[in-house]
């Protein structure tokens, strides 16, 4: 099966431990206990076929078909309203937004100007700029959200923003999988999406640390790819360091 993204997540479990010792007598004397131990789980998210590229975008059009037969408004009409109310930003929100804009732009291209370099062969000044690029970058991509949230709350409450949403879980559901010493398992088994739907659901109501943490993992990569931000794995892992490190200041 081809993939477009492969990572691991650290996972404590229970196991035994078998301690053999020499007797008195020279005979073997084995004690068997169970100790926790974290052993790192194997995840990826497979490359859709057509088959399933198509079955998504009919799932998207038949979403927007509903919610707009339903009454939510379509993205035209709340464009329409922004540009007639004048926007919800403010004029100094939004030169914020554009140095903010422009100043992730410079960072990323000294960012990824280092990343290209193998860890092994950066130098400890250079792995330091690394570290801080990363933080840097990340409070701006914080700034930014923050500012796009207030400026998209209407659109995020539109037919399109939402079939794209549900969308994004949609592809979540299908295309990912661990894989168990070489076997490709499906995380939520089930033929269709409701099967698979109904898996999602028992794991979020059993709030279960773990599986929280691979769930928000797996919807935010099938969210970038599907967005277009990433599509390599050196990507994927770009991203994710920036993510990752937002998770840690809490701009997430």
């Amino acid at each position: 099966m081809k993939k477009i993204y492969e990572f691991t997540l650290p996972f404590e479990t229970e196991v035994e431990e078998t301690d053999i010792k020499k007797g008195a007598a020279g005979e073997e004397i084995k004690t068997t206990k169970k100790v926790k131990k974290t052993v790192d789980r194997k995840f990826f998210i497979a490359r859709p076929n057509r088959q399933v590229s198509e079955d998504a975008e009919i799932f998207r059009a038949s979403v927007e078909s509903e919610l707009v037969r339903r009454g939510v408004i379509r993205a035209q009409v709340a464009q329409k309203f922004l540009i007639n109310e004048g926007g919800i930003l403010s004029d100094q929100e939004k030169k914020q937004y554009e140095v903010l804009t422009e100043n992730f732009i410079k960072l990323q291209g000294e960012y990824s100007e280092l990343n290209l370099i193998d860890d092994k062969n950066k130098t400890e000044e250079q792995k330091q700029k690394s570290e801080d690029l990363i933080k840097e970058l990340s409070e701006i991509m914080g700034k930014l959200n923050d500012l796009e949230n207030t400026s998209s709350s209407l659109y995020n409450r539109t037919a399109e923003a939402m079939a794209r949403n549900k969308t994004n879980l949609w592809l979540t559901l299908m295309l990912s999988y661990e894989d168990k010493e070489g076997k490709e398992t499906p995380i939520f088994s089930g033929k269709t999406y409701e099967d698979k739907l109904k898996v999602y659901d028992d794991i979020e109501e059993k709030e279960d640390e773990f599986q929280y943490k691979l769930i928000k993992k797996l919807l935010f990569n099938v969210g970038i790819y599907y967005a277009g931000k990433a599509g390599t794995q050196e990507e994927f892992d770009s991203m994710n360091k920036l993510y990752d490190n937002q998770d840690l200041i809490g701009n997430i």
